[in-house]
């Protein structure tokens, strides 16, 4: 299926409405470059396959990931742009497979991972830029869980 470089709400819904409205369990999915101007990915299951929010632009919407299971496959919002958006990634369970924030772009947003749940895997911020997304707390000049890689700027310095 082709999608628009812009998509809303009704569109993240309809991709998401076959067999399972959530699962992309095992597909491939293809965001690549979409500007979401909102979208709701609530408790969808990510785990096999690859799926690409590559160079996506979240700006001035709010997008939920809220409860979202990721394990095995890939997902990457590499290059991904956050900027005037709220995306909550709240309650998330990464514990498998790889999520990857490289090179994306925080800029005036509200990312949140609070209570993410971080069991295994990976989940890559590296060369990511801008403020830190909330939940991913860092004790001294270590992340807070196994598989979880900042930029050395979003890491607070040992007193």
């Amino acid at each position: 299926m082709a999608l628009s470089t812009r998509t809303s709400d009704v569109t993240c819904r309809w991709v998401w409405e076959a067999p399972d409205p959530r699962s992309g369990d095992g597909h491939d999915l293809d965001f690549t470059g979409v500007a979401f101007d909102g979208g709701d990915f609530t408790g969808a299951v990510f785990s096999g396959g690859m799926v690409r929010f590559s160079g996506a632009v979240f700006s001035g919407s709010t997008v939920h990931f809220v409860g979202a299971a990721f394990s095995s496959g890939t997902v990457s919002f590499t290059g991904a742009a956050f900027s005037g958006s709220t995306v909550h990634f709240v309650g998330a369970a990464f514990s498998s497979g790889t999520v990857s924030f490289t090179g994306a772009v925080f800029s005036d947003s509200r990312v949140s991972f609070v209570n993410a749940v971080f069991s295994g895997g990976t989940l890559d911020f590296s060369a990511a830029d801008g403020a830190m997304p909330s939940g991913l707390a860092v004790s001294g000049t270590q992340p807070h869980a196994t598989g979880l890689i900042l930029p050395q700027a979003w890491l607070r310095p040992t007193p």
